[in-house]
């Protein structure tokens, strides 16, 4: 074929610098997601009964990103508890990977799965974010003949089954306890209670012996009839100083938990960005930067993908550790 001349090659030299350009802006232009993303209410799933830890981050992060208009439609949060949290993640699990349904875990996200309390794994999920760390403490009411961790774990040794603990089956604050037991000879006597309101009102209510609460959740509940034993921060909280952590007291359990915000699996990566940015945005707000101290809580920040990458070893450790101990322990 001849190639055109003249007037005819200039014509198609704009025509393809016209295409050129166009193409060029289009590849450039925001997906449709990510200049529309949200278009109408985000629901943040709770899976566990309000008042506990979980519920006060997720209502924290959603009153700071609606009064900082950091996403361009609210946040509304739906407690949906039960099973230890599975029922709550079931339903982001099954739920339109659009970013209009999430959720808010911690390591029970990981500890029901090793634990097989549930049928499904963080490999279900996208992670948009992890915000917040925090560490369970070992409580009992006031009134407890047990003055320190010592003596509660002597009498779990003299008298295994018999003391009550108030615990959420799968979740972390069982799979902690475990450990315990395990590095100390101990047994304890598992009462499914749920959320960390639920175990306080057990504690409280005279039905349960023990319980673990993490140290947000200590901070709040700990003017209310119970004292702790014992802390599994690395070190002592500023929060709690005169709780000695389980490795001064010859224990060596340590026992780190962070805040995931997930998604159904397949959610937009552009999406998941929208959410991440909002969310360590409104981390960094003096109001919780205020409340995570007053907590006790970590205000750290990790995108979905440097959690996604840590997933794997973590599952496999408390995948070995669940094996070991024997999920009927």
């Amino acid at each position: 074929m001849q190639a055109p001349s003249g007037q005819a090659a200039t014509k198609t030299s704009r025509l393809a610098l016209l295409v050129a350009a166009l193409v060029g802006i289009a590849l450039a232009a925001p997906s449709p997601a990510m200049a529309e993303f949200p278009e109408k209410p985000i629901k943040l799933v709770v899976p566990f009964a309000p008042g506990g830890r979980s519920d006060t981050t997720a209502r924290l992060l959603q009153k700071v990103i609606e009064k900082n208009h950091l996403l361009a439609q609210p946040i509304v949060v739906v407690n949906v508890p039960g099973a230890g949290g599975t029922i709550g993640g079931r339903q982001v699990k099954d739920a339109e990977p659009d970013g209009y349904t999430i959720g808010i875990w911690h390591l029970g996200l990981l500890t029901t799965a090793a634990m097989e309390v549930a049928d499904y794994g963080p490999d279900a999920f996208d992670i948009v974010a992890e915000v917040g760390t925090t560490a369970p403490v070992y409580a009992v009411p006031e009134a407890s003949p047990y003055a320190n961790l010592e003596e509660f774990l002597q009498a779990a040794r003299d008298n295994p089954d018999t003391i009550r603990d108030a615990s959420n089956i799968g979740a972390p604050v069982h799979f902690v306890s475990l450990l315990l037991m395990e590095e100390a000879g101990g047994q304890l006597r598992y009462i499914q209670t749920g959320g960390g309101s639920n175990r306080l009102k057990a504690l409280l209510g005279d039905h349960a012996d023990s319980s673990i609460f993490d140290t947000s959740e200590y901070a709040r509940f700990k003017d209310s009839g119970i004292r702790a034993l014992v802390t599994f921060w690395p070190e002592r909280n500023a929060q709690i100083p005169d709780v000695p952590t389980a490795r001064e007291l010859g224990y060596d359990v340590v026992f780190e938990s962070p805040n995931w915000i997930f998604a159904p699996k397949g959610t937009p990566e552009e999406v998941m960005g929208v959410l991440a940015t909002a969310i360590d945005q409104a981390r960094q707000d003096p109001e919780i930067v205020e409340a995570f101290e007053n907590q006790g809580v970590l205000n750290n920040f990790k995108s979905g993908a440097e959690v996604e990458a840590e997933l794997p070893a973590m599952f496999e450790q408390l995948k070995a550790v669940a094996s070991k101990i024997g999920k009927d322990s």
